[in-house]
């Protein structure tokens, strides 16, 4: 096929090669007549495998006619198959049976690793496997995920075989290696074809961009610049970084929308100066892009919820959980491609610096088991009823219980390393006692009760004493398993419960409350909170909800939009509810573990199967129902029709037009950060319809619009704005008399900004070091150097302070960063206003773009260190000045966590019975006001309480005095 040819034969005869896994072999050399006699014209024998583990034979066939070879693999495809279903072969993660491939080519030795490898070898790679673990590439792993098949490639490890006792064939670093496809055969050519052409890119220097999570933005780096029809010649910006880089960039068709193609020229012509020409050109696309990148991550995340805590959703969903093991929770940054000859490695993914070798506390409490993971959160149910505490405790409790279990631990930090001497019911009563003394639905229980109320779980029948030495034992074990699971969470355990659930589908009356509720109450049950990380974690409770709402046969089509629900995953969400309750129902469980409720008893299984045969038919009928409309938008906030209002209200708009650019740049640009802080309004720019002007559009309630517009009026001496739906038509107005009759009419769009928000997972909660924040000089220098006298200003619950930026960069609170430049409605890096100005005459002026870069970056130093092809374009400073360009500082607002006197007040009770652990007012006030924002759907949440960002930790003390790194629309 693209295999070897006979030259010394008369006639010219085509040969290929197939493996198969050795859980079908036996089978195949049963069946290997009739297999043969199929294969027309084809003659077909077993081969030597060349293999130390024989875990793979392998098949030669060879036809005169290529059409009889083709056959003969359609045939063979469809055969082996059949066998490899009936045997239960083990698959890859794409649906691919493992060890069954097609041979498509033969590549050099240096070809094949240039290709796959880049020079790395996995770590959790064994001598046993007998195939390359390609999983370290990130175009083998692409290119697999778009074509819909797998690379095989036989490990050098696994090379030889024995013959007359001495090991002959093995691998050495000149053998060519054979590659072999898990696909159907007529696909064969198409796909090697792939790699021929990419081999034959990087061979001229290209390079192969991979974009990773950040796949996200692909749209937004194709959308045009110059949308109200004002001439210009970067439409697009990849027309701008060829312009600016000499580089061009566009989609890799190969791979699809992991990796961006970026061509510099042919770097083996010209000798050593033109790859250098070559690679300095790539070298600055590829920071364009990973410039525009963080501008359009900035841009979307400002959008977002800024509360405290991670987005788990998205982080379960960028890290694959449901198909691996490898629970890594930080999504990988753009790929930086090595710049050199035509050696370099095709590409190179990056993870965040805080990353090293995680350890999986999943493995160290040897959770492979599922059942044990379900049993633990029907034990937490359990406690949580006989305490007569609220079934949200539980679910509080298993939301926490899952975070830990899948969350990646560094293993260089001592107080965040796992603990292996834990016992699983240990983590099981922290997490619990967490949720418990988090809520303020009724008093919380001590720790005395919980462990009671657990004992009795535990151990039915037995009598628990808390003076013996068991008690006070088993209370240090549970006192120190919650400081673990707080410092591995980074405090990250607060949740915002499900009553925006009840009133998403009561206020759009797609339910009536009571029922409602009913069905919430069966969602948080044992059995559905057993469910696994999945379902909780990356769906959520609405998930949840909704297919509990199908198992009791309740109309669940008004769910979908008042809820954002994609009727897909709903599907999957009943699917895992029904396998946990098949799993538990295999596990010997106590009287206790019983369900109450006849939809999860053991006897009622069938007629569950047959429930969720109706949910996924419901489902099936809502999207062919809705084939036409509008493709929910599974991440749209979710609110209720009152407090979408309340939202709505802190989103008001106007807009100067037609500002004067010069204007903007000598008297705006200087104060606008400390305009944006003073009003807590977002303040963007647009181009204006007349060359030279701009429009600044204000967003934010009527409060911050009032003290925005009144500053900017008093610095720019501006007209007043208007509103900016009027400023809309009149521009579409303006722009149709100035475009004229013959303008395109898909052209005639006025400009206007987009509300879609694209949602950008939250790598770190927010967590900051106190010896990092100065907070005795209030918020001196922050925003003008020039004043002689530190701000006092504050609240009586907070003191006025500021961090540097670059701890606020590490901390994942970026976006509190105020800009030094205008930025757009749209985050595209063309359409930013600064000074200087990037784009001028036509022209791009690469010392403001480094200038913007720096900025960004927060000091020349680390525009060094993430963007060195654009800091060439600036001298570097020195001495005095080298510092204070170094110097980005941000005001921060802090407020004691918990407060003073509650601190002391809880302290003085301690002692009198077992140990309180951590703060109770702390952890109740933190979950308060996480589920009270929770429910605004805006970046600032509700607009009449404090918005807690971040948490400072003093390390020096242990952690025993935490302050909150809190800001209010007010500050």
């Amino acid at each position: 096929l693209n295999g070897t040819s006979t030259s010394d034969a008369p006639a010219l005869v085509h040969t290929t090669e197939v493996i198969i896994p050795r859980t079908i072999v036996d089978e195949v050399k049963k069946k290997y007549f009739t297999l043969k006699g199929y294969c027309y014209n084809t003659d077909v024998s077993f081969s030597h495998s060349d293999s130390k583990s024989k875990q793979f034979a392998k098949m030669t066939l060879s036809a005169e006619l290529e059409g009889d070879l083709h056959r003969a693999l359609e045939y063979l495809n469809t055969e082996l198959t059949q066998m490899c279903l009936l045997a239960g072969a083990p698959m890859t993660s794409i649906g691919v049976y493992k060890d069954l491939g097609f041979l498509g080519g033969e590549l050099s030795s240096d070809d094949s690793r240039f290709l796959f490898l880049s020079g790395r070898r996995s770590s959790s790679k064994t001598t046993t496997e007998c195939s390359e673990d390609l999983r370290s590439s990130t175009f083998a792993k692409s290119f697999e995920e778009a074509n819909r098949c797998s690379i095989w490639v036989q490990a050098e490890e696994d090379m030889g075989r024995v013959s007359h006792n001495r090991i002959i064939n093995e691998a050495n670093p000149n053998k060519p290696r054979k590659i072999f496809f898990g696909v159907a055969p007529s696909r064969l050519q198409v796909l090697w074809g792939y790699l021929k052409t990419r081999i034959l890119d990087l061979t001229r220097g290209v390079q192969f961009l991979h974009l990773g999570s950040d796949r996200i933005y692909q749209r937004a780096l194709l959308e045009p610049i110059k949308k109200n029809g004002r001439p210009g010649t970067n439409n697009y910006f990849f027309d701008f970084v060829q312009k600016t880089s000499g580089a061009s960039v566009r989609i890799d068709s190969i791979t699809g929308s992991s990796h961006l193609r970026i061509d510099g020229g042919d770097a083996s012509q010209g000798g050593e100066a033109g790859s250098r020409a070559v690679n300095e050109k790539i070298d600055v696309a590829e920071e364009l892009i990973s410039l525009q990148i963080e501008l359009l991550r900035d841009h979307h995340i400002r959008k977002q919820r800024w509360g405290f805590g991670r987005d788990w959703a998205l982080l379960l969903d960028s890290d694959h959980v449901n198909r691996n093991k490898n629970n890594n929770p930080s999504s990988p940054k753009i790929g930086e491609g090595a710049s050199g000859s035509t050696s370099t490695h095709q590409d190179v993914s990056t993870t965040h610096a805080a990353a090293s070798k995680p350890t999986s506390t999943a493995d160290s409490l040897r959770l492979s088991d599922p059942r044990a993971v379900g049993t633990a959160c029907l034990e937490i149910s359990e406690i949580v009823t006989g305490a007569g505490l609220s079934e949200k405790v539980a679910a509080h409790a298993c939301i926490i219980f899952y975070r830990y279990i899948n969350l990646l631990l560094p293993s260089h930090a001592n107080d965040n390393s796992l603990n292996t001497s834990f016992k699983l019911r240990d983590i099981q009563l922290a997490s619990l006692f967490i949720a418990n003394k988090s809520q303020k639905v009724v008093k919380w229980k001590r720790l005395e009760a919980v462990l009671e109320h657990a004992y009795r779980v535990f151990y039915p029948g037995s009598f628990f004493n808390p003076e013996s030495e068991e008690a006070k034992n088993w209370e240090r074990r549970v006192i120190k398993a919650e400081k673990t699971v707080l410092s591995a969470l980074n405090y990250d355990v607060f949740w915002p419960g499900v009553d925006w659930v009840i009133n998403a589908v009561v206020g759009t009356k797609a339910m009536a409350e009571p029922l409602a509720e009913n069905a919430m109450a069966l969602a948080l049950s044992g059995h559905v909170l057993a469910a696994g990380p999945v379902l909780w974690l990356k769906y959520g409770p609405k998930y949840a909800f909704a297919a509990i709402a199908g198992f009791l046969s309740i109309d669940i089509e008004p769910l979908f939009p008042a809820l954002s629900l994609q009727p897909l995953t709903v599907s999957h969400a009943a699917e895992l509810i029904y396998q946990t309750c098949q799993a538990l129902s295999k596990v010997k469980k106590s009287v206790v573990l019983q369900s109450k409720h006849e939809l999860f008893s053991d006897s009622n299984i069938s007629l569950m199967g047959m429930n969720i045969q109706q949910v996924q038919k419901d489902c099936v009928t809502y999207i062919s129902k809705h084939q036409g409309a509008q493709t929910i938008d599974d991440s749209k906030f979710v609110s209720s029709p009152a407090y979408k209002e309340i939202s709505e209200r802190a989103k008001l708009r106007c807009v100067f037009r037609g500002v004067r650019s010069d204007k903007i740049e000598e008297k705006i640009l200087p104060v606008l950060g400390k305009i944006c802080f003073e009003s807590k309004c977002t303040i963007r720019f647009s181009d204006g319809m007349l060359e030279g002007t701009n429009d600044i559009v204000l967003e934010g309630s009527w409060k911050a619009l009032s003290i925005a517009e009144q500053l900017l009026c008093f610095v720019a001496s501006l007209p007043a704005p208007v509103p900016f739906e009027q400023s809309v038509a009149q521009n579409a107005m303006l722009y149709s008399a100035l475009a004229g009759v013959h303008a395109p009419q898909h052209d005639l769009k006025p400009p206007g900004d987009n509300d879609n928000v694209i949602k950008q997972v939250k790598i770190q909660p927010g967590l900051l070091d106190m010896k990092k924040i100065d907070g005795k000089h209030g918020w001196y220098g922050t925003f003008d150097d020039s004043s002689e006298t530190p701000y006092d200003a504050g609240w009586k619950t907070c003191v006025a302070a500021y961090a540097p930026q670059e701890h606020l960069d590490l901390a994942g609170l970026r976006w509190w960063v105020p800009h030094q430049y205008g930025p757009s409605l749209s985050g595209s890096l063309c359409e930013i206003f600064s000074s200087p100005k990037l784009i001028n005459h036509d022209s791009v002026d690469m010392r403001a773009l480094a200038l913007l870069a720096q900025s960004f970056a927060g000091g020349y130093s680390r525009l060094q260190a993430k963007y060195p092809a654009l800091a060439s374009f600036l001298s570097g400073p020195e001495g005095e000045e080298a510092q204070e360009s170094d110097r980005s500082v941000v005001a921060i607002s802090l407020q004691r966590w918990p407060p003073e006197k509650i601190e002391m007040k809880e302290r003085s009770t301690s002692g009198q019975n077992m140990q309180m652990g951590y703060s109770v007012a702390a952890l109740q006030e933190m979950q308060l006001l996480h589920q009270l924002h929770f429910l605004i759907p805006s970046p600032q949440g509700h607009p009449n309480f404090i918005l807690p960002l971040a948490i400072a930790l003093d390390s020096e003390s242990s952690n025993e005095d935490e302050k909150e790194s809190s800001a209010a629309p007010g500050s």
